[in-house]
């Protein structure tokens, strides 16, 4: 019954803004589900190859803890994407259509780094700014598993999202509990990586797309200013 809206566009505003809520966390479990299979598979494929010391449960179930924060930190701004479309008014199908090429940008993007890790053993950081042609050439080299692996992501992050509508437990007051957890993470800047300390544990199980993103976002924002004791103005 969520998707009567789309016949009545007389609902007030803050009414339609709560039922696109519930559309919207509705398939991004969908999406969470998709991408926690993946992380799983990842991380046991990687854990077979690189035989850290961490047992692989503990590494597979500190790999979906850091995962869902990354996910729910990343929620507000997908809902936003989301939400202009709504308020567009192009129609349920388009609505459906548009939050799963979203989600399936997200969904590759994971999918690409992860790929990225496996070729090289390196995280892809900061570096990406600085040395974007060298880097992207090794990033967006296409082989045939990784074509059929983002293929078989792809096909079922349309069916969660399709039979998504059938999760009933998700109502008003929980869809927007959802996003405003991730507001909150993001306002408190809750970190989506696992401590860093170099170890082949910290590359299996940190989601390589939340390692880029903290990289950049540090080197773009938080790096100190570099100060000239020297300079003339120094001490003015």
């Amino acid at each position: 019954m969520e998707h009567i809206f789309f016949e009545a566009p007389e609902y007030p505003v803050l009414d339609r803004f709560k039922k696109c809520a519930v559309i919207f966390v509705k398939q991004a479990i969908g999406l969470l589900a998709i991408l926690l299979l993946f992380r799983i598979a990842e991380i046991g494929l990687e854990s077979s190859l690189l035989q850290p010391k961490e047992s692989l449960i503990v590494l597979i179930v500190e790999g979906i803890i850091y995962t869902v924060i990354y996910f729910l930190k990343a929620i507000p701004l997908l809902f936003l994407i989301s939400l202009v479309f709504f308020f567009s008014n192009f129609g349920e199908t388009t609505l459906k259509i548009t939050n799963f090429i979203v989600f399936s940008l997200f969904l590759s993007f994971e999918m690409v780094l992860a790929k990225y890790y496996y070729s090289t053993k390196t995280l892809l950081g900061e570096e990406v700014l600085t040395n974007a042609p060298a880097l992207l050439s090794k990033v967006f080299k296409v082989d045939v598993y990784w074509l059929a692996a983002n293929v078989v992501a792809l096909i079922l992050l349309w069916f969660a999202m399709h039979f998504s509508k059938l999760i009933e437990f998700v109502d008003r007051v929980y869809a927007l509990s959802i996003i405003a957890i991730g507001v909150l993470l993001l306002f408190f800047g809750i970190s989506a990586l696992p401590n860093e300390d170099g170890s082949e544990a910290f590359n299996i199980k940190v989601s390589k797309s939340a390692y880029l993103v903290a990289k950049v976002y540090a080197d773009l924002f938080d790096k100190e200013p570099v100060v000239d004791i020297y300079d003339q103005n120094y001490f003015d």
